[in-house]
C-alpha cells in the first residue's frame, strides 16, 4: 500500500544551484548572512512557537533553529541551517530549498511551481507538490536531489494521479512514491536498494524492466529509472496488463490488488528474489511467474480465493476449484508464504521454507532441510476468517525438518531425519526426534 507520506540522473542538482553549500556568517557561531551567495532577508529562530514566516514576495531565508518555516508566495530561496530538523513549507512559486548544511535533515513541502531541492547527509522527507487529505498534488517540474546515502532511507513523494510527471529525482537511498503519467522529461535515480512505489490509476498497461532501467505506461514515453531493486505497485480495475523483468541481483516486487482481468507476467531472473502478490481473485489463465536462478520466494495473499494449490517442484499455481480452477506457471521458487482459506503446498527435493495462513492446510516438504510453519497473522498479505479453528497437515519428508503447527488440531510428521516438531495449541499428533506441545505421538 502507498504511504501518505528535466535533469539527467547523472547530474547532481547542486550543479544547477550554484554555490549550493555557500553559507557565510559575520563571525563564528553567528547566523548566516548569505544563502547561495545571496543576502539573507529572513533569519531564524522565529517567534516563541519556533515558526519562521516569510512574505508573499521573494525571500532569502536561513532557517537557523526554526522548527517550522512558512515561506509563503514568491520565488523563495531557503537554506536549512542550525541543529533543528525543521518542517519547511516553501509555498507557491518557483522555490529552491537547500538542506545540504542541515545536521538533522528536514521535511519539506515544495508546493506549487517548478521547484528545486538539495538534500542533507541526514534524513530528508520531500513532497514535490502539496498534500491534501492524504493525496499528492503536484503539476510542476521539480528537480530533487536528496544527496548521498545516509543511515536512514530518504522519502520523496512526486507527481499527481492522471497528470504528466516531469520531475527529476536523484537520491543515494530513497523510498519514492511516484504518481502520474511518464513524460520522459525527468529521470529517476534511486541509488542501490531503493524502493519505487507506483499507483498507476490511469494506465491500461504497465511494464517495469529493472535491468534495462525503464518504466513503460500506456501511450506514454519510456520513463528512465535506475538504482531501484524494490518495487511496490497498487493495481486498479482498469489495469489490463502488467509485466516485470528483474536484474541479476536481488529484486523484490510487491503487487497489491491483482485481479483476474489483469494479465500478470513477472520474471525475476537470477539473484535471491522475492515476489509478493495480494490477489482479490483467482489468476488469469495465461499469467506467468518466474523466480529464475537463486533462492527465490513467492508470497501469495489470496484470502478471497477459495482454494490455492502451489507445486514448487513442478512450478505450478492453481487457484479456484472444480471447473473454475485456473493453473498457471510459477517456476523457479524455493520458498513460499500462502494466505487462503484452503491451501496445499508441495515442496522440492531441496530445502524449502513454507509458511501458511489458512483454515485447512496440507504441505509436504519432500527432501531437504525444510521449514513448515502455520502462521497466526501476516503484515501485508491479509487474513482469513475460519468457521472453526485451523487444521494443519504437515509432512516433512527426508531431511532435517522443522514443523510448527497451528492453534487447531494438527498432524505433524517429520519423516526420516532429525526433525523438530512443535504442535503449539490444540490436540496435535506428531512424529519427530524432538517433539514439543503434542498430545499424541505417531
Amino acid at each position: 500500500m502507498f504511504r501518505t507520506t528535466a535533469l539527467p540522473a547523472a547530474v547532481l542538482l547542486a550543479t544547477t544551484l550554484p554555490g549550493a553549500t555557500m553559507l557565510t556568517a559575520t563571525s563564528a557561531g553567528a547566523a548566516p548572512t548569505t544563502c547561495q551567495g545571496r543576502a539573507v532577508t529572513i533569519t531564524g529562530p522565529g517567534d516563541t512557537s519556533g515558526t519562521l514566516t516569510g512574505t508573499e514576495g521573494t525571500d532569502v531565508i536561513a532557517t537557523e533553529g526554526a522548527t517550522r518555516v512558512l515561506a509563503l508566495g514568491g520565488d523563495d530561496l531557503v537554506c536549512v541551517t542550525g541543529g533543528a530538523r525543521p518542517v519547511v513549507d516553501a509555498g507557491a512559486g518557483n522555490d529552491s530549498v537547500d538542506a545540504s548544511a542541515a545536521v538533522a535533515g528536514s521535511e519539506t513541502v515544495l508546493g506549487d511551481g517548478d521547484d528545486r531541492y538539495v538534500g542533507s547527509p541526514a534524513w530528508d522527507v520531500v513532497h514535490a507538490g502539496t498534500v491534501q487529505a492524504g493525496t499528492s498534488l503536484d503539476t510542476g517540474r521539480d528537480a530533487i536531489d536528496t544527496g548521498w546515502r545516509g543511515l536512514r532511507e530518504d522519502v520523496v513523494v512526486s507527481g499527481q494521479a492522471q497528470q504528466g510527471n516531469p520531475d527529476a529525482v536523484r537520491a543515494g537511498w530513497v523510498d519514492l512514491s511516484w504518481y502520474g503519467v511518464a513524460t520522459g522529461a525527468g529521470a529517476l535515480d534511486g541509488g542501490d536498494d531503493s524502493l519505487l512505489r507506483l499507483d498507476p490509476v490511469e494506465a491500461l498497461s504497465v511494464s517495469i524492466n529493472a535491468d534495462l532501467g525503464t518504466l513503460g505506461m500506456t501511450r506514454a514515453p519510456l520513463q528512465p529509472i535506475s538504482g531501484f531493486s524494490r518495487f511496490a505497485v497498487t493495481s486498479h480495475p482498469g489495469l489490463k496488463r502488467f509485466s516485470f523483468g528483474g536484474t541479476g541481483r536481488h529484486d523484490s516486487l510487491f503487487f497489491d490488488g491483482l485481479r483476474s482481468s489483469t494479465l500478470f507476467q513477472a520474471s525475476l531472473r537470477s539473484g535471491d528474489d522475492e515476489l509478493r502478490i495480494v490477489s482479490l481473485e483467482k489468476t488469469k489463465d495465461n499469467a506467468s511467474l518466474s523466480g529464475g536462478r537463486g533462492t527465490d520466494r513467492l508470497d501469495l495473499g489470496m484470502a478471497s480465493v477459495s482454494d490455492v494449490d502451489l507445486d514448487l517442484r513442478k512450478g505450478r499455481l492453481s487457484t479456484g476449484r472444480g471447473k473454475g480452477e485456473v493453473t498457471i506457471a510459477a517456476r523457479g521458487f524455493e520458498d513460499a508464504t500462502v494466505v487462503a482459506p484452503d491451501v496445499e503446498v508441495l515442496g522440492t527435493p531441496d530445502a524449502n521454507d513454507v509458511a501458511v495462513l489458512a483454515c485447512r492446510t496440507t504441505a509436504h516438504g519432500l527432501g531437504g532441510k525444510d521449514i513448515l510453519t502455520a502462521l497466526d497473522a501476516t503484515t501485508d498479505l491479509g487474513r482469513v476468517d475460519c468457521d472453526r479453528k485451523p487444521r494443519v497437515r504437515f509432512l516433512g519428508g527426508p531431511g532435517k525438518d522443522t514443523l510448527t503447527g497451528s492453534t487447531g488440531r494438527d498432524l505433524l510428521v517429520g519423516g526420516p531425519g532429525e526433525d523438530f516438531v512443535d504442535g503449539r495449541e490444540g490436540r496435535d499428533t506428531c512424529q519427530g526426534e524432538t517433539v514439543r506441545r503434542c498430545e499424541a505421538r505417531r
